[in-house]
């Protein structure tokens, strides 16, 4: 029996496509509305024991060192070099997001150039492909969507989300790279933006905008029409 061939990405996004009534906003024609999980995973971390904390080896990502806009590592316990594991590795450039707890939904770049590992409950939101979805419109679309994150996570007794949860949210998808693209997609960063982020006030605004990089800093790639 022959096994059945592997759907084509046009065909996960087509079966992804969320229906209008569905759709948050209005987005530009060539957009489309699909959900989050067919350009971006959530990873879940490991519960390192306390007994393998040390001051030396490698930093372990806690909710703890999630501050709603970046990653510290000032608090951060580690374990020795042994126990790395390349399916828990944190790396420059991630966004981690507390699952559980009192602050469920806390966001946190990673910026630093020092490998991490995560821990339990932290999730690592990697895209699924760079040439689909840009890293810096990843960290717009979720910081700005941490109001409904949270909203969801408080819907039982005890504050906890999912990485189906996460992967279920409606996300607008801009086509294929092009200058036209690169154009809709800062237009779109702006809305969101000016949209979502009246609840960090002025200086936490200014902290999130320089946090995530600026719409002009979208990449421009060789190939690039």
């Amino acid at each position: 029996m022959s096994k059945a061939k592997p759907k084509s990405m046009e065909q996960l996004l087509e079966e992804a496509l969320v229906p209008k009534d569905e759709q948050p906003y209005e987005v530009p024609g060539n957009w489309v509305w699909v959900k989050f999980g067919v350009v971006a995973k959530l990873f879940n971390g490991y519960a390192f024991k306390s007994t393998d904390y040390s001051d030396e080896g490698i930093p372990i990502i806690r909710i703890s060192d999630l501050n709603g806009m970046e990653t510290t590592l000032e608090t951060a316990v580690r374990v020795p070099r042994e126990l790395y594991n390349e399916k828990f590795l944190v790396r420059k450039g991630d966004l981690l997001i507390a699952m559980s707890g009192a602050t469920t939904g806390k966001i946190g770049i990673y910026n630093s150039d020092e490998i991490a590992m995560q821990n339990q409950r932290v999730g690592n939101i990697k895209t699924i492909n760079d040439n689909i979805l840009y890293v810096v419109y990843r960290n717009y679309f979720v910081i700005s969507s941490s109001t409904e994150i949270s909203k969801l996570a408080y819907g039982g007794a005890q504050p906890n989300i999912s990485g189906a949860l996460i992967e279920s949210l409606p996300f607008p998808l801009p086509p294929k790279r092009t200058k036209t693209h690169r154009r809709e997609t800062r237009q779109l960063i702006r809305k969101i933006r000016e949209r979502k982020t009246t609840r960090f006030g002025s200086g936490g605004k200014a902290r999130f905008i320089k946090t995530i990089r600026s719409p002009e800093s979208l990449p421009r790639r060789v190939g690039d029409e």
